[in-house]
């Protein structure tokens, strides 16, 4: 398959119909083609001719951040889907702090584990794409301010999305200047975009497809039992699967479809890295009984918006039933923030255009 650029893309999506010409796209589209180029004219050169490498940097990336629905994870797909894939590491930032976790425990011992980290998560690719970078935890904000400085060191260009500006990450965390250079090594090594279009395209251009059931009650039970019938061609049956040491209680499995409780997905400590083993193997999960959660239940609403996040970077298929509509899915303060991507990624990912994206089944890790 020919590889096109940013600009060959974008104008074979705009003779879609559900496509827009957005003026604001466009000018972040044409930079992005730029970089493309100078990448692709790079990779081509000789190993050792590369201005990738230690302490050489010589490519700056993109930092793209704005509202969600705006079409941030749309550009960097334009670029990153059309470079070799031996060069680039694509991942949603959310699985690449799980991964960062893990190989920091298989380097335990090393008195500098980073740079090994560094370059064991990246292997051989020279350019690293974080979709939805987003920091809220101490002890993320403390690894990625070092991680950062070695993965500049070791020659790497970002590019990145985010919901806000680098001044705004981590914003009055705790011990929150000690993540402050990470925030200039941003600064520094990419130029950055702010996607300041008004529209949001996940509620205007696409088509609901109907597999989100409110309220809670014989009806939506009903459907449901019935589209798990349709998609297995079997009856629901009980199950236990283990994943990760863990077993989990299953209202019914068949191959790669699954369907689970609300309680058992998200008011247990279920971690990221079941999340992802999860996502990587049903290419459609059910979830019953969604609740209307408030700052009480604050917990089990980070699980699933981290939950959510998995899923839709691994292009899996969700049909929920719930006790309110989306927007009302979260209605407290605690991390109302976040929740706006989770309302945004919930309604894209019952939308025809989002289901006919095809599943990612295999896990892009190192670890």
């Amino acid at each position: 398959m020919k590889l096109l650029s940013p600009m060959e893309q974008y104008q074979l999506d705009l003779k879609r119909a559900d496509f827009h010409d957005d003026p604001h796209q466009k000018n972040i589209v044409e930079q992005l083609d730029t970089l493309y180029h100078t990448i692709n004219k790079n990779i081509n050169r000789p190993k050792r001719l590369w201005p990738f490498g230690k302490s050489n940097n010589k490519i700056k990336g993109l930092y793209l951040y704005g509202p969600v629905g705006r079409g941030k994870t749309y550009l960097m797909d334009l670029l990153s889907k059309n470079i070799d894939s031996n060069f680039i590491l694509r991942k949603h930032f959310h699985v690449f702090m799980t991964d960062v976790h893990l190989a920091l425990r298989k380097f335990a011992g090393h008195k500098n584990p980073l740079p090994l980290v560094a370059k064991h998560l990246a292997g051989d690719a020279s350019i690293l794409c974080f979709d939805e970078f987003f920091v809220d935890d101490v002890a993320d904000a403390l690894i990625l301010a070092k991680l950062m400085e070695c993965l500049f060191k070791q020659g790497f260009t970002l590019i990145a999305t985010s919901n806000v500006k680098p001044d705004d990450l981590y914003k009055n965390g705790v011990q929150r200047q000690l993540f402050l250079p990470a925030i200039e090594l941003i600064r520094e090594h990419c130029h950055i975009i702010q996607l300041d279009n008004q529209v949001d395209y996940r509620k205007r251009a696409l088509e609901q497809a109907g597999l989100y059931f409110t309220p809670i009650d014989d009806n939506t039970s009903k459907l449901f039992f019935d589209l798990y019938e349709t998609l297995s061609h079997n009856p629901p049956k009980p199950h236990t699967v283990n994943i990760n040491g863990r077993n989990f209680s299953l209202i019914s499995i068949h191959h790669d479809i699954a369907w689970f409780s609300f309680d058992e997905l998200c008011n247990k400590p279920v971690g990221a890295e079941d999340y992802l083993e999860l996502a990587c193997r049903f290419h459609t999960i059910f979830i019953e009984k969604v609740p209307s959660m408030t700052d009480e239940q604050n917990d089990s609403a980070r699980r699933f918006v981290n939950f959510v996040d998995i899923c839709y970077d691994l292009c899996v298929k969700i049909i929920v039933q719930a006790e309110t509509e989306i927007n009302l899915i979260y209605v407290g303060k605690g991390i109302a923030f976040e929740f706006q991507r989770t309302q945004s990624r919930l309604t894209e990912m019952h939308t025809q255009y989002y289901l006919d994206q095809p599943h990612k089944s295999i896990k892009n890790k190192n670890v």
